[in-house]
């Protein structure tokens, strides 16, 4: 282990599923009521600056704290005001609704978030108390957001291809004489999930904290075991199951490392055994970035002389990935749809030069705004996208968290990851589908996939 990694776990809570219609939880006489409550606010605010400037014990951290809190409410305030109501106002599409509300929930949580590490800071009662208020439009509007998000359609295909123009089609002059030649799709490679299912054992090499994976000192023992695991999932429901060991390679650390990007990077040494045992044992390899300061497809060039190896495959984790904002841990990160096209495109690129079966693009998820742009994700036939609900708790809020974000529209394969120490019970895989199926129905929803992907951790 690299001499600067702070192991640790960091709990994932599991949020309540909603089911409120806008109408209920959200009126006119409430928005405008936030805009008073924000004006009053951003008074308050100034008043807690005059305060810290005339107590330099309150150092630089509180300084940036409070400028950047003051632009949270800022946009905050504005994304509120967008959601007013004209005095005649037309009929808003729930998915609109959802777009900008989901806007205000993410912001709210940075708000959230930063004022959960002030607590744990001597001389900051003053800025909490100034601010931790904001909960009281933000909570509403996050429940909007989740009835809006119930209300809309669901996402549709991560692709359209649009037919070829046919020569002399009617209603298309000046087409018929010029006609493009379609690009050739390339078929795409089987993917690995395709008539499987696949159990992963996650954590970082000998840290116990960390994990499942952490627990074997010896990578073989750790492959012998997740090979046991995957033969006793197969012979509880007969569903073909494949292993993995999903080693952490970046650790995201508090602390600042000496390149500025927060990370703790394995050392290849320490690696390349679990390669190797993974190559001769036959199971899957999945190696796991914490993004920290940098960016996803930087951390994950650096990956490119294993992920040339066809049993090699990527977890980027968004919940550490915090560029230029506070440090990772004291927030929870987000990935938009640009970041993750990019290392799409980078591992589609590496699979048909090095003439690779496809790769799977795992990325984990627990809160709505860790994976943002979502209905731009473009669609890399090489590529297959695996989203794993990574949250922990009672086995309804996993079964709720799971049928949200791991079983999502976006999602090309369904994840979950299982807490041997933090969930109470532990779910046996088998049990799913009658939960999924318990779950549908009392919500009166079609009742979501199976995983395709279970994580031990």
């Amino acid at each position: 282990m690299a001499a600067d990694i702070q192991p640790r776990s960091t709990p994932r809570p599991v949020r309540p599923a909603r089911a409120l219609a806008p109408r209920d939880v959200l009126g006119r006489d409430s928005l405008r009521a936030f805009e008073t409550y924000f004006a009053n606010e951003q008074s308050n605010l100034d008043a807690l600056a005059s305060a810290v400037g005339q107590h330099p014990e309150f150092g630089e951290f509180y300084t940036e704290m409070l400028a950047s809190q003051r632009r949270s409410l800022a946009e905050l305030s504005f994304r509120v005001a967008s959601l007013l109501p004209d005095p005649a106002p037309p009929r808003r599409a729930p998915v609109a609704l959802t777009a900008a509300s989901s806007a205000v929930a993410s912001t709210f949580h940075a708000i959230a978030t930063s004022m959960d590490a002030l607590r744990a800071r001597p001389l900051a009662s003053g800025l909490v108390t100034g601010i931790t208020a904001v909960a009281v439009g933000a909570v509403l509007l996050a429940a909007t957001r989740e009835a809006a998000l119930i209300e809309s359609s669901p996402i549709g295909p991560r692709i359209a291809l649009a037919a070829p123009v046919t020569p002399g089609t009617p209603g298309t002059p000046g087409l018929s004489a010029v006609v493009a030649t379609p690009t050739p799709i390339p078929t795409p490679q089987p993917s690995v999930l395709e008539q499987q299912r696949m159990v992963t054992m996650y954590g970082y090499p000998r840290a116990t904290t960390m994990g499942m994976l952490g627990t074997f000192r010896d990578p073989r023992d750790a492959a012998r075991e997740v090979k046991r695991m995957a033969a006793e999932l197969q012979a509880a429901d007969g569903r073909p199951t494949i292993g993995a060991l999903h080693v952490i390679v970046h650790v995201a650390q508090e602390h600042q490392t000496t390149d500025g990007t927060h990370i703790a990077r394995i050392d290849a040494a320490d690696l390349q055994p679990w390669v190797e045992v993974a190559r001769e044992q036959g199971v899957l390899l999945i190696l796991d970035t914490q993004v920290g300061w940098s960016d996803a497809l930087t951390e994950t060039k650096r990956l490119e002389r294993w992920l040339k190896l066809p049993f090699v495959h990527l977890a980027v984790d968004p919940e550490f990935a915090l560029k230029g904002g506070l440090a990772p841990g004291l927030a929870i990160g987000t990935l938009d749809g640009a970041s993750v096209n990019a290392v799409q495109a980078y591992l589609g690129d590496l699979v048909r030069r090095e003439g690779l079966p496809r790769k799977m693009l795992m990325l984990h998820q627990f809160m709505e705004h860790m994976l943002t742009g979502t209905s731009t994700y473009a669609a890399d036939p090489d590529i297959e996208i695996v989203v794993d609900f990574d949250g922990h708790g009672p086995i309804g809020a996993k079964i709720d968290g799971y049928a949200r974000y791991g079983a999502a529209p976006y999602a090309e394969r369904a994840a979950m990851k299982l807490f041997t120490e933090h969930d109470q019970p532990l779910m046996r895989p088998a049990d799913i589908p009658q939960l999924l199926r318990a779950w549908a129905a009392a919500k009166n929803e079609p009742t979501p996939r199976l995983p395709d992907v279970i994580v031990y951790q």
